[in-house]
């Protein structure tokens, strides 16, 4: 016996030292993606590329109504809630992959009374314990475990940027959406402005076609244009209807928790004077969708290895170490001389399997080459997105002053042609162009502010602007 244990000693001895130059499967290298240095800025100087404070950029908009809401969907969404479980159950994940590093030990006991009959040829009662422990150890050998542990923990890596990229669009959601609020109140008072004139300009034609200085024909003309605008209204109402109630279902509320308070104000969106974002390099840091693809390819490169080690044996220490008897009493059983035990180093090798194992590295390398290439859209795409919400910030705001121009001229030609018309100057259809131009170009103006403030929004939602790389990581 003396000799076994001596030989499994050395195997040990021998075999440990081994196990880090045994790792198969191939090391992990995060991929090396060549960006250019700056940002192609569309000539706007109010744009730069000084380091933003991206977390909690909304607050450039100076909205006290807008930082209330989202610092409630920060402590109620329910996606986050969702994305949240997701990070606790990869860092169990992660738990049990470190487990199967240490050894399993069970403990084990059988107390049996036994009576034998009298045709046996003795009668009698016997008692017999066997109290033991049986361990095993599975040697990590060719790096199946470290692998393993290895690909978890990137797993739960790739869940907290997961969770991270939630928050920035859950941020951006809300920011958007309260956004499309005070841009459809500022059209609804746009069009309650329109409606109000036209009905005076109603009023007017009915005066005049009583005394008939007109036809009746600017009468019906007059009623149509103000039907036309007041048909516009209940549109206008369902889409900020739906706006809130989308707002209150992100905050994790009952879709009209918000119609009080979001109705009982009208407050314009004042976009800062400057916009600081930074250089392109800093995407790669600062955007969870990238850093979530990244650490995926590298979980899924972990995997290979773990494929490959089933290509070879795997060894295992096991032993048990326990007690037997039949004894009187139960504190006799733990006398030296009832002492059993066992150890052996069982040896695995799966030598045939028709290629199964073989086709599993195969396309443990395919997932991997598939999200190589899905980190490097990712990466391409995020690129795009910042690119494009540059331009449609600058030519947002291009329009927006060609229209405020417009409608500035158009609100003074409305109000000197229907002078005109009182005095019987010009024919109502001068009127009827006016205003509906008026009507037109205010609607195009109010919209056209939200849209510039949408590209401000999509602007640091590329960025990724909600969280901070450095300090941000969801609790365990």
């Amino acid at each position: 016996m003396s000799f076994l244990k001596i030989n499994i000693c050395c195997l040990v001895v021998v075999i440990i030292p081994l196990l880090p130059g045994c790792r198969i499967g191939p090391k992990y290298v995060r991929p090396e993606i060549v960006v250019d240095s700056n940002w192609n800025l569309p000539g706007d100087s109010t744009i730069n590329q000084t380091r933003p404070d991206l977390k909690a950029w909304w607050k450039l908009l100076d909205d006290d109504v807008l930082n209330s809401l989202i610092d409630r969907a920060a402590r109620k969404n329910l996606g986050l809630r969702e994305a949240h479980a997701r990070i606790m159950a990869a860092r169990a994940s992660k738990r049990i992959a470190v487990g199967q590093r240490f050894p399993d030990i069970d403990m084990s006991s059988d107390v049996t009374r036994q009576r034998t009959s009298a045709a046996s040829g003795v009668e009698a009662t016997v008692d017999s314990y066997t109290p033991g422990a049986t361990a095993s150890w599975e040697i990590d050998f060719w790096g199946k475990i470290s692998k393993t542990i290895e690909s978890a923990s990137a797993d739960v890596e790739a869940s907290i940027e997961s969770y991270n990229n939630v928050l920035i669009v859950l941020y951006a959601d809300i920011s958007r959406n309260y956004i499309n609020v005070r841009t459809l109140q500022d059209r609804i008072r746009y069009t309650l402005s329109n409606i109000e004139s036209q009905r005076r300009s109603v009023e007017l034609t009915k005066a005049k076609r009583q005394v008939e200085l007109i036809p009746e024909l600017d009468v019906q003309q007059a009623e149509l244009n103000l039907g036309q605008t007041e048909a516009s209204i209940p549109s206008l109402q369902i889409q900020l209807n739906e706006a809130i109630h989308r707002l209150g279902i992100l905050l994790g509320e009952f879709p009209t928790t918000l119609r009080k308070e979001l109705l009982s104000s009208m407050k314009n969106i004042q976009l800062p004077d400057t916009l600081a974002i930074g250089i392109p390099m800093d995407l790669l840091r600062q955007r969870p969708d990238i850093r979530l693809a990244e650490r995926e390819l590298a979980a899924q490169t972990g995997r290979i290895g773990i494929a490959r080690a089933d290509l070879y044996p795997s060894f295992l220490l096991s032993g048990t170490l326990g007690f037997s008897s039949t004894v009187g009493s139960l504190s006799e059983t733990f006398d030296s001389t009832n002492r059993v035990w066992s150890i052996g180093v069982p040896v695995t090798w799966n030598l045939f399997d028709g290629g199964r194992v073989r086709g599993t590295v195969e396309l443990e390398r395919a997932r991997t080459e598939r999200l190589l290439a899905t980190y490097q859209r990712t990466v391409l795409e995020g690129y795009e997105e910042v690119e494009n919400a540059l331009v449609r910030y600058h030519e947002w705001n291009k329009r927006r002053q060609s229209l405020e121009r417009a409608a500035n001229a158009a609100l003074k030609a409305v109000q000197f042609v229907t002078q005109l018309y009182d005095e019987g100057l010009v024919d109502f259809q001068n009127v009827l162009d006016a205003q509906r131009t008026l009507f037109r170009l205010q609607d195009d103006l109010a919209q056209s502010k939200g849209d510039i403030a949408f590209s401000f929004v999509q602007l640091y939602r590329s960025l990724g602007g909600g969280w901070e790389p450095a300090t941000d990581t969801p609790d365990n």
